[in-house]
């Protein structure tokens, strides 16, 4: 018999992770700039491809709620500076 496995649960507010992938490191910190505005966050870079083409910054920002985590996860993947948000 297979378990069902749940949802986990979220206590909020929460500190949440996000990891940026992108092209270009500045502009991927202009475009969290503007989505966070003077929400407190964290931004380091964390690894760059072997060719160079891509980035990945790490992101860590607390959110107020389910819908303020979807939200930015929403705002950041929009941008077509950013090309993965995990």
């Amino acid at each position: 018999m297979r378990k069902i496995q749940s949802k986990p649960e979220i206590c909020y507010p929460a500190k949440w992770q996000y990891t940026l992938i992108g092209t270009d490191e500045t502009t991927i910190r202009e475009v969290v700039s503007e989505v966070l505005g003077a929400h407190n966050y964290t931004l380091t870079l964390s690894n760059n491809s072997a060719t160079g083409k891509y980035c990945s910054l790490s992101l860590s920002t607390t959110v107020l709620n389910e819908a303020h985590r979807l939200e930015t996860h929403h705002a950041l993947l929009s941008n077509s500076n950013i090309k993965m948000v995990l």
